[in-house]
């Protein structure tokens, strides 16, 4: 029996929708998603979501992207206008009566899609053998000129020869009888009928003359061989951590290096070669670099989250933590940098990641102060602070960081530390 999800939320403008499912631990390849019309289906066992939207919307432009353990569907409205609430009030029959035609529309644009690939497909082979046919008749055309320029070329040397002979025995004063004659001409059907044979022997039909509109194809002999079909040939390297050659002499200095490099990895409390494949997962190395990072481990923090953010790289929570665990460690400009691409993550700016989005802002402002950029850090405090007003403890940072810029100006641009 499905559970069926009624804690979603939703956002409206006069042109789009805006709505955010909770996926409850799901991973991704567990969610099959179905869209068709003013219809969506979501469904990840044994949680199931059934929208019958009020109005009608552009669900081929619809765009669907998981952030932070939420389903986001972005959705063009067709009409630009407000609406009064998300879905059509439809009793059970009703609901399930437009499931089954939704169901069965979309088996039919199935069908219609797969006919129309077939029928691509049929004309792609019929326009490559029409092509063949083009390229044969070209060449054997080709083939045909050259061996009548060797035939006539052949006739014209043996008519040379006869004239000459003449010449030859008029000049001797030699007097030709009919026998002489009579050889003479034997000799000239014995070289036309050589020729002619020899161009029988290499004419050879191809194929039935019905499929050719009763033309016959010259064949070489021996024959052609069949065009090749285009193939791919995938060539895997075997990976290697240095950029110059492999050379025996350098091995054991090269696998020292790798196995102090492996220890100092350890040392830090993270080595992604160890994780089992069920743990190569962001979620599960987001908590794994929080637990580094409570326990006062922030290398191995740093390690985990880099870990998660190569699987996935649109978790801001991974970019903010490591945010965190950089200004810990004093790196200010990658902390910086982290809660940047963050902030860039979290958008649309809405109610569900306002809290968030004030949190990176108070660690982008915390990595400029320490960095001398104070006046710069001042408004992302102050962009925290618009975000959640009710924060004393970040209002009163605010004010500290007022005075010292006003105690920096006083005191001719010295720029001083300042704790927040």
């Amino acid at each position: 029996m499905p559970i069926f999800i009624k804690n979603y939320s939703w956002r409206q403008t006069p042109l789009s929708i805006n709505i955010r499912v909770p996926l409850k631990g799901a991973k991704k390849s567990k969610i099959d998603i179905f869209m068709l019309d003013n219809f969506i289906k979501v469904s990840y066992p044994p949680f199931l979501l059934e929208l019958f939207l009020a109005h009608p919307v552009k669900y081929e432009a619809t765009k669907c992207t998981v952030i932070d353990n939420e389903l986001i569907f972005e959705i063009c409205k067709e009409e630009a206008k407000e609406w009064d609430s998300l879905e059509m009030k439809l009793t059970k029959e009703e609901k399930l009566e437009m499931k089954t035609k939704m169901i069965e529309k979309s088996q039919t644009e199935a069908i219609k899609r797969g006919s129309l690939k077939t029928q691509r497909k049929s004309e792609r082979e019929k326009f490559s053998i029409n092509e063949q046919i083009k390229l044969e008749t070209k060449y054997m055309t080709t083939i045909d000129k050259a061996r009548q320029t060797e035939r006539d070329k052949a006739i014209e040397n043996f008519k040379q020869w006869e004239q000459d002979s003449i010449k030859v025995a008029v000049n001797k004063n030699d007097i030709f009888s009919d026998q002489d004659l009579m050889k003479v001409n034997s000799h000239r059907q014995k070289i036309e009928k050589a020729i002619g044979k020899k161009e029988e022997e290499n004419f050879v039909p191809v194929g039935d003359s019905k499929s050719l509109d009763g033309v016959q194809e010259k064949k070489r002999n021996p024959p052609d061989p069949e065009i090749r079909s285009i193939g791919r040939i995938d060539v895997q390297f075997t990976p290697r951590e240095f950029p110059t050659p492999c050379r025996e002499s350098k091995l054991p200095e090269e696998e020292e290096w790798l196995r102090k490099q492996a220890e100092a990895r350890r040392a830090a409390g993270f080595v992604s070669e160890d994780l089992r494949p069920e743990e190569c997962d962001p979620q599960w190395l987001k908590e794994k670099g929080d637990s580094f990072f409570k326990l006062g481990n922030y290398l191995g923090a740093v390690s985990a989250y880099s870990h998660g953010i190569k699987l996935s790289n649109k978790m801001a929570a991974l970019y903010s933590n490591r945010s965190a665990a950089h200004l810990k460690l004093g790196n200010f400009h990658k902390a910086a940098e982290d809660a940047s691409k963050a902030l860039d993550l979290l958008q649309p700016a809405v109610e569900i990641n306002r809290e968030a989005r004030a949190q990176v802002h108070v660690r982008r402002g915390m990595a400029l102060c320490k960095l001398g950029s104070m006046k710069y850090g001042l408004m992302d405090f102050e962009a925290a602070l618009r975000l959640v007003p009710t924060d004393d403890k970040l209002r009163q940072d605010v004010e500290n960081i007022k005075l010292q810029i006003q105690r920096n100006f006083e005191n001719d641009g010295e720029i001083t530390d300042i704790e927040v």
